[in-house]
């Protein structure tokens, strides 16, 4: 049985979404109809002998593929939404057996029973630039980096909880609909297999080079912002509580039932 097959993008069907890819980088086109930067001019060299320029060349690559996959509004690019609305990977399941599903379905399995919330609760951050900037402007949803009860915003009602995601606190009323995650199901959603299959759609193959890190991080990223859509706009969950192994938290999928953000 050949395994790629039944849980990557199948390119044999669909054929509006075919790639014409060139032994030449720099000739690449990607699904999404335009040419990808060519990962093969950000060498090794530079990180070593010049890591100013190394990092400034690193972040101008990320900044190329996010405005390829992402709008100016963070919004993921329709053929990708479409492509991971379509196909089907093999999920383990929470009693532990595997099947062949749509990453919406795989959702449904993990995330339900929900019911409306109305709390003031804590989040942590790092640093308390950090803080004050959330607390200016607000919970940016390109900013997501923890993910264990699924992609978004970390609240917890304990102060000591909130240490573990970082120093720098602030306070937010939480209101809407709370769904409740089953253990840290996200693992299982946002996979190897998944992130690869997303990779192989666009075109991002730079195996070798130091580029190879950041089109995983989009990859992952383009995940998140998938999954997070489908919990609040599809699904109708604004967050969901999560628990395991002794920490408990409530994870917010939906920016807008965040408000009155204050200084902790």
């Amino acid at each position: 049985m050949n395994i790629q097959k039944i849980y990557g993008f199948n390119y044999a069907q669909k054929t509006n979404f075919k790639s014409a890819i060139s032994k030449d980088n720099k000739e690449q086109t990607t699904t999404l109809g335009c040419k990808l930067p060519d990962s093969k001019q950000y060498e090794y060299a530079p990180l070593y002998t010049n890591p100013k320029k190394g990092s400034e060349l690193q972040a101008q690559y990320k900044e190329k593929l996010r405005n390829i996959c992402f709008d100016e509004k963070g919004n993921l690019h329709p053929a990708i939404k479409k492509k991971l609305d379509e196909s089907c990977y093999i999920f383990e399941q929470p009693d532990g057996s595997s099947k062949l599903m749509t990453i919406k379905d795989a959702l449904k399995s993990y995330v339900g029973n929900a019911k409306p919330i109305d709390t003031r609760l804590l989040h942590g951050t790092f640093v308390q630039e950090d803080a004050d900037s959330i607390i200016k402007n607000g919970f940016d949803p390109k900013r997501i980096n923890n993910t264990y009860f699924g992609p978004g915003f970390y609240f917890t009602p304990s102060e000591g909880d909130a240490l573990i995601y970082g120093s720098a606190k602030v306070e937010a009323r939480i209101k809407g609909n709370c769904a409740h995650a089953n253990g840290k199901f996200y693992e299982k959603i946002n996979n190897w297999p998944v992130q690869e299959s997303v990779k192989k759609f666009i075109g991002l193959n730079s195996y070798g080079y130091p580029t190879q890190d950041i089109e995983n991080g989009i990859a992952n990223s383009i995940i998140n912002e998938y999954v997070r859509n489908v919990l609040f706009n599809e699904m109708g969950y604004d967050c969901a509580y999560g628990a395991n192994r002794g920490s408990s938290c409530i994870v917010v999928f939906n920016p807008d039932s965040i408000s009155d953000i204050r200084p902790y």
